[in-house]
C-alpha cells in the first residue's frame, strides 16, 4: 500500500474517531441536562447547578441547556451570573428571542440604558408582536423622553404603560415606570398608592426599587420620622445590603443627631452576625468619634476595640496607623504598619497591610515604592480589591484604560456596588472617550452610595456640563432629601436653577444656604441672590446688594471683586475703575486690591497701567502667581515679547513648577519652533494634571503634528481618545488629525470639518481638512481647502505641512490640466 493511501486511511480514521467522540460528548451533555431538569423539578437548584456545569464541560454549545440554566439563575436571584449566561447564549445564538428579552429586562432593572437599547431593539426586531417586547418598547420610549427632558413624551409613555398594566398587573417593569413618572410629576399620594399596590402583587425582586421610591417620596415630603422608620424597615427587610446602614447614618449626621448615629453603629457592631458588617460599623464609629470629638477620642475607641478582640484587631491596627498618618505623624504611622508586617499574618491580612502601607508611601511622594508594594500584593493575590483599585488608578493616569477596566471588572465581580471602583470605571471610560458609559458608571456609583454627596456631585457635574439640567436637579434633590442642608449639594442645585432661569427655586436654595449661617454659605447665598436679581433684570438692586455686602466686609477682597465684576458686567467700566481706585487709595498695602485694579485696567484695554500694577504686586510679594501671569500678558499685549519672555524666566525662578507658568513657557517654545522642548513641558504638565482636557489636547496635538513614528502616533491616540464626541474646535482638530493619520478618514472628516468651521483663520487646521478630502478622493474640495491653508499661512511660513500642501496642489492642478485631453481621447 502506498504512503499516500496510508495517509488517507489514517486521516479517515482520525475523522471517524473525532465524530464518535463528539457524539459521545453530546450524549453525556444530554444526560447531564436531563438530570438537571429533574433536579429543578425537585427544587434542588444547588445540585442542578453542578449538572449544568457538567453539560457545558461536555458540550459548551448546548443552547437549550444554556437558556434553561440562565433562567434558573435568574429565578433564584443570581442575576449577575444569569446575565453572563444569557450573554453567552446570544453570542452563540444571536437570534435567540428569550435571551434578548431577558437581557433587556435585566438591563432595565440595572438601569443600564445602553444594554437595554442594544438587546431591546434586537428583541423587538425578532419578536415585534410579543407582549414582552411591547413592555421593553414603552420603557425605551420612557427613557428617551427623560433623556430628552420631554415631559409630554414621558407622560405619553406612562399612559401607554398604564394600559399595559391592565393586561399584566404584576409586571414589575411597568410598575416601576408608572411610579417613577408619578414621582417626577410630584403626585406623591398617587405614587404611594401605586407603590403599595405593586408591593402587594410582587414583593420579590422588585421590592427594593419600590422601597427606594417610597423613601424618595418621604424625603420630598420632608417627613423625617417616616424616613427613619422606612430606613429601619428596609434594614430589616434587606439585611445583606451594606448601603442602608450608611444611608441611615448620613441621615442622623445631617440632622445633627450624633447620639442617634452612635447608637446605630453600636447596635450594628454588637448585634450583626456578619463580621464584615461589624467591622464596617466599628470603623464608622471611630470616624464619627474623630469628626465630632477629635483624634484622642477616636484613638481611645480604637484601643477599646483592639483590647476586646485582639485576634480580630488587624484592620483596626491599620486604621490607627492611618489616623496617625493623617494627623501628621507619618514616620510613626509607617513604622507601625511595617511592624505589623513583621508579624505572623495570613495572606489576606498581609495584603491589607501592604496596601495600606502603599497608600501611605503614595501620599508621602514615594510612587515607586507604592507601586512595588501593590505589585507584590497582586502577585500573591490577583483579586485583592484595594490593590486592584490602586493599580487601576495608575493605569488610567497612564492612559492604559483597557487594562484599568479589566482590573476594575475583577473588583466589581466581587462587589458590584463598590463606589470607588464604579467611579474609577467612569474615569476610565471618560479617558477613553466613551462619555455615555462614563456617565452611566457615575450614575451607578451614586446609586450604590445611597445618594452620598460626593458621588452625587460627580454625577450631577457631568449632567451639568452636558446641559442636562433637569436630570442634574433630580439627582441633587434626591441626595438632599437624605442629607439635608449639605452646602455643596445646595450650591450645585443653585447653579442648576440659574441655568433653568427658575428664580423662585433659586431663591429657595438661597434661603437654605443662609439658614446654615456660615461664612462660606452666606457668601454663596449673596452670589446666588445677585445672580437671581440680574436674571430678573433687576440690575440696580443686584448692585445695591453687592455693594451693601462689600461695605460690611471692606477688607474682604472677594466681596469687593464681586462689586467690580458687577459694574463691568453691567456696562459701567468707569464706575468699576473708580471703585477699584478707591479701594487701593484706602488700603495701599492690600495687594489683593491692587490686583483687582490691574484687572480693571485690562478690561478697559489700559495695558500700560495694568502692567504697572501687576509689577508692583510682584515686587511686593513674588509668591503671588497671578500677578506674574498678568504682567506677562500685559507685556505681550503691548507687543513686547522679549520682555515678556524675560518676565516669564523671572517668574519660573520663583515658581519652577507652577502649571500656568509652564504652560506659558511651552507656548513660547512652540512659537520659537522648539517642538521637542514644548512637548517635554506638556509632558510635565500632563503628569501634574492628567485629567485636564486642554493639556491632553495640546500634548496630543504637538505629538501628532510634528512626530511621524508609529509609537508617537499611538501615544497621541491614547492621550486624545477622551476627545471623541467633542464639539470644541481645537479638540476636534486634534482628534480628527490623529484619526486621519491612523487611516480612519471617514472618522476624521466630521471632526476636521467642525474644526475648520470653528477655526477659520488657522492655516494648519485648514490643511488637515484638505488632506482628509484628498485621502477621500475628493480632489476639488482638497484643492480649494489646501489653497485656503496656503493663503492663510502666507509665503513666509516654512513649516513642512505647507511645503507638502504646495506639492499636493501642484499635483492636483496637473491632474486637472490632463482631464480634458483624457476625455477627448478615443476609446481603445
Amino acid at each position: 500500500m502506498s504512503p499516500l493511501a496510508l495517509l488517507k486511511i489514517a486521516a479517515l480514521s482520525g475523522a471517524l474517531l473525532t465524530l464518535v467522540a463528539c457524539q459521545d460528548d453530546r450524549a453525556r451533555a444530554d444526560e447531564h441536562y436531563q438530570s438537571a431538569l429533574a433536579l429543578i423539578a425537585e427544587g434542588d437548584t444547588v445540585r442542578a447547578d453542578l449538572e449544568f456545569r457538567n453539560v457545558f464541560q461536555a458540550d459548551g454549545t448546548h443552547l437549550e441547556a444554556r437558556e434553561t440554566y440562565a433562567a434558573m439563575l435568574r429565578e433564584t436571584g443570581d442575576l449577575d451570573h444569569s446575565y453572563s449566561q444569557y450573554l453567552r447564549l446570544v453570542e452563540q445564538d444571536p437570534e435567540n428571542i428569550a435571551g434578548r428579552i431577558a437581557l433587556a429586562e435585566m438591563a432595565l432593572g440595572l438601569q443600564n440604558w445602553e444594554e437595554v437599547r442594544w438587546h431591546g431593539q434586537r428583541a423587538m426586531e425578532l419578536a415585534p408582536d410579543a407582549p414582552e417586547t411591547a413592555i421593553i418598547a414603552v420603557n425605551l420610549d420612557y427613557i428617551d423622553a427623560i433623556e430628552a427632558e420631554d415631559d409630554v413624551a414621558r407622560r405619553a409613555a406612562a399612559d401607554a404603560a398604564r394600559a399595559q398594566l391592565e393586561a399584566d398587573p404584576d409586571n414589575s417593569l411597568i410598575q416601576r415606570l408608572i411610579v417613577d413618572s408619578l414621582v417626577r410629576d410630584r403626585d406623591f399620594d398617587a405614587a404611594l398608592v401605586a407603590i403599595d399596590s405593586a408591593l402587594a402583587t410582587d414583593p420579590g425582586a422588585n421590592a427594593r426599587a419600590l422601597y427606594n421610591s417610597r423613601l424618595q417620596i418621604l424625603g420630598a415630603l420632608e417627613d423625617a420620622e417616616a424616613i427613619e422608620a422606612q430606613l429601619r424597615e428596609m434594614m430589616a427587610l434587606f439585611p445583606e445590603d451594606p448601603e442602608l446602614p450608611a444611608v441611615l447614618l448620613r441621615f442622623y449626621v445631617a440632622r445633627d443627631d450624633i447620639e442617634g448615629a452612635r447608637t446605630l453603629l453600636t447596635d450594628l457592631a454588637e448585634t450583626t452576625e456578619s463580621a464584615d458588617t461589624r467591622e464596617e460599623a466599628q470603623v464608622a464609629l471611630v470616624r464619627l468619634q474623630l469628626e465630632h470629638e477629635g483624634l484622642d477620642a477616636a484613638m481611645a475607641e480604637l484601643d477599646r476595640i483592639i483590647a476586646v478582640d485582639a485576634d480580630a484587631a488587624g484592620p483596626f491596627h491599620a486604621l490607627r496607623a492611618g489616623l496617625r498618618f493623617d494627623a501628621g505623624d507619618r514616620d510613626g504611622a509607617i513604622a507601625e504598619i511595617e511592624a505589623l508586617l513583621d508579624g505572623d499574618l495570613s495572606g489576606s491580612e498581609r495584603g491589607r497591610y501592604q496596601t495600606a502601607l502603599a497608600r501611605m508611601l503614595l501620599e508621602d511622594g514615594n510612587l515607586v515604592g507604592a507601586q512595588r508594594l501593590v505589585d507584590t500584593v497582586l502577585e500573591a493575590d490577583p483579586n485583592q480589591t484595594d490593590a486592584l483599585k490602586m493599580r487601576a488608578a495608575w493605569l488610567i493616569e497612564g492612559d492604559d484604560t483597557d487594562r484599568a477596566i479589566q482590573n476594575l471588572r475583577t473588583v466589581l465581580d466581587d462587589d458590584p456596588e463598590d463606589t470607588v471602583a464604579l467611579t474609577l470605571m467612569a474615569q476610565a471610560y471618560a479617558r477613553s472617550g466613551n462619555r455615555e458609559l462614563a456617565r452611566e458608571f457615575l450614575s451607578l456609583a451614586m446609586q450604590a452610595s445611597g445618594g452620598a454627596p460626593q458621588e452625587t456631585l460627580r454625577y450631577a457635574n457631568v449632567l451639568f456640563e452636558e446641559e442636562r439640567y433637569l436630570l442634574a436637579e433630580e439627582a441633587l434633590i434626591a441626595a438632599l432629601r437624605l442629607t439635608p442642608n449639605q452646602p455643596d449639594i445646595l450650591t450645585a442645585l443653585g447653579r442648576v436653577y440659574l441655568q433653568l432661569s427658575d428664580w423662585r427655586r433659586a431663591e429657595d436654595v438661597e434661603r437654605m444656604l443662609r439658614a446654615l449661617n456660615t461664612e462660606a454659605t452666606l457668601a454663596t447665598a449673596d452670589r446666588l441672590r445677585a445672580a437671581v436679581l440680574v436674571g430678573r433684570g433687576q440690575v440696580t438692586q443686584a448692585m445695591e446688594m453687592l455693594e451693601t455686602a462689600a461695605a460690611d466686609n471692606r477688607s474682604d477682597v472677594s466681596a469687593q471683586a464681586a462689586v467690580v465684576q458687577g459694574r463691568l458686567t453691567t456696562g459701567d467700566p468707569e464706575g468699576a475703575l473708580a471703585y477699584a481706585e478707591s479701594l487701593v487709595a484706602d488700603a495701599p498695602d492690600n495687594l489683593g486690591f491692587r490686583l483687582l485694579l490691574a484687572t480693571v485696567h485690562v478690561a478697559r484695554g489700559q495695558m500700560a497701567e495694568a502692567e504697572a500694577e501687576f509689577r508692583a504686586v510682584t515686587e511686593a510679594d513674588p509668591q503671588i502667581q497671578p500677578a506674574w501671569l498678568g504682567l506677562i500678558s500685559a507685556q505681550n499685549a503691548q507687543d513686547r515679547r522679549d520682555e515678556a519672555r524675560a518676565t516669564l524666566d523671572a517668574a519660573l525662578a520663583v515658581h519652577p513648577d507652577a502649571p500656568d507658568l509652564l504652560w506659558a513657557q511651552a507656548g513660547y517654545l512652540e512659537q520659537a519652533g522648539d517642538i521637542d522642548g514644548a512637548v517635554a513641558l506638556y509632558e510635565q504638565l500632563y503628569e501634574i494634571a492628567p485629567n485636564s482636557p486642554i493639556v491632553a489636547n495640546n500634548l496630543a496635538s504637538l505629538i501628532s503634528t510634528y512626530r511621524e513614528d508609529a509609537e508617537s502616533l499611538n501615544r497621541a491616540y491614547a492621550i486624545a481618545r477622551r476627545l471623541r464626541g467633542t464639539e470644541v474646535a481645537p479638540f476636534a482638530d486634534t482628534y480628527g488629525w490623529i484619526a486621519y493619520r491612523r487611516g480612519e478618514y471617514e472618522e476624521a472628516l466630521g471632526y476636521l470639518e467642525l474644526a475648520a468651521e470653528g477655526l477659520p483663520e488657522n492655516p494648519l487646521v485648514q490643511y488637515h481638512l484638505g488632506m482628509t478630502y484628498l485621502a477621500l478622493e475628493r480632489p476639488d474640495a482638497a484643492l480649494e481647502q489646501l489653497q485656503r491653508a496656503l493663503d492663510l499661512a502666507g509665503p513666509d511660513d516654512t513649516r513642512a505641512q505647507f511645503a507638502a500642501a504646495r506639492e499636493e496642489i501642484a499635483a492636483l492642478q496637473a491632474l486637472q490640466a490632463q482631464e480634458p485631453e483624457t476625455e477627448a481621447a478615443p476609446e481603445q
